[in-house]
């Protein structure tokens, strides 16, 4: 054990560590003051936005740095924005962001940012908050590629999906709300500084750019020439045999329809909310039934009618609604597993679905003039 006399001596090697004067107490106090509010202004000020100084240079960014970057990116773009929630299989619904927004821009003869924000295995909570990480002002529309896999929750596992984030966004206040009003308290910790970690983990997929007259860099400029085949699209050629499909068919039902059954109302209560939520800011919220595969029709026979009965509740509640799943032109061969499509797919409902968001951006028709 140290004695008074070595600890006098240890202490003279660290002035600064034992503030030996008062004078050197109010710099230390100044110091940790001014290091804490940097810390805590950047945790609460959106540090995702520091993405737009920088461009992709790794084709094999997560989705959580794609996503971040283009919802940094069309936050300072100015142009009105139509955001694109959901899993995987919404992931791959798309073409290119900046193909599609040309395309959706000249239908509209007005500029449209459309940002694809899906991601494997997107929870409820992080689409409400990707949601919420755009200003009002510049969303014109949002879209949810809806399916089963997007009812897989119940409050409890929502309200755990909190301090589970993969993406820099924070928690929707009115989402903590709802979620208190189911009885399960949230509550709000300190920040842990997970903005700072996620920034650290993920810079590696960018490099410094200097930024172009508009502000923006181009988070297209290694996706393949193929606008099919974006930085968005993960799976590609060929796709898996019908027996592979089958068996992950059958995995489903045997390990996920009965939880889907006793829980999936939770999860449509709180998407009920979120529609409500964004009508009351003038938002229309538009719900795409993803396609599927005819393998899908084995889930349908055992959850179809619930699922389509939910739907329904939806369109009841204010939603637009736009079923994709009876496409004719879509073939086995045009999907990957039983419900992620392939470049082949994209190419065949592009224009499909390129309609069915101008019916749905305000104004777009009447702009358009149709």
């Amino acid at each position: 054990m140290l004695d008074s006399d070595q600890l006098a001596k240890f202490g003279e090697g660290a002035p600064w560590l034992w503030v030996s004067s008062i004078r050197r107490g109010v710099i230390f106090i100044f110091i940790f003051l001014l290091v804490f509010t940097s810390l805590f202004f950047f945790e609460y000020q959106n540090p995702w936005r520091i993405l737009t100084q920088y461009e992709v240079v790794d084709e094999d960014i997560t989705d959580w740095a794609r996503v971040t970057h283009s919802i940094a990116n069309a936050h300072n773009s100015g142009k009105p924005s139509v955001l694109l929630l959901g899993g995987s299989t919404a992931r791959e619904l798309t073409s290119d962001n900046q193909a599609l927004s040309m395309a959706i821009s000249s239908e509209c003869k007005e500029d449209y940012s459309i940002i694809n924000a899906s991601t494997t295995s997107q929870t409820l909570t992080e689409a409400w908050s990707i949601a919420e990480a755009l200003p009002e002002s510049s969303v014109s529309l949002i879209a949810v590629g809806f399916n089963y896999y997007r009812l897989h929750a119940d409050y409890h596992s929502i309200h755990d999906s909190f301090n589970f984030r993969r993406l820099p966004f924070e928690v929707p206040k009115r989402l903590e709300q709802f979620i208190e009003t189911k009885g399960i308290k949230s509550g709000t910790p300190m920040p842990d500084l997970r903005n700072i970690a996620w920034l650290k983990n993920n810079l590696k997929f960018f490099s410094k750019s200097v930024l172009s007259e508009s502000g923006i860099s181009n988070i297209s400029m290694i996706a393949n020439t193929d606008p099919y085949q974006g930085l968005n699209n993960r799976y590609v050629s060929p796709a898996k045999s019908h027996a592979i499909k089958k068996k992950i068919v059958n995995r489903y039902i045997n390990e996920r329809a009965a939880l889907y059954q006793e829980f999936s109302d939770q999860a449509l209560s709180v998407w009920i909310e979120f529609v409500e939520t964004y009508s009351r800011k003038g938002i229309p919220v538009l719900f795409l039934v993803l396609p599927q595969s005819d393998e899908m029709e084995d889930v349908d026979a055992v959850i179809g009618e619930q699922f389509n009965q939910q739907i329904e509740i939806l369109r009841e509640k204010g939603a637009r609604i736009a079923d994709l799943r009876h496409g004719k032109r879509l073939l086995n061969s045009d999907f990957y597993d039983q419900q992620h499509l392939l470049a082949s797919g994209r190419r065949k409902i592009e224009q499909d679905l390129i309609q069915i968001f101008v019916r749905s951006i305000p104004g777009c028709m009447l702009e358009s003039g149709d």
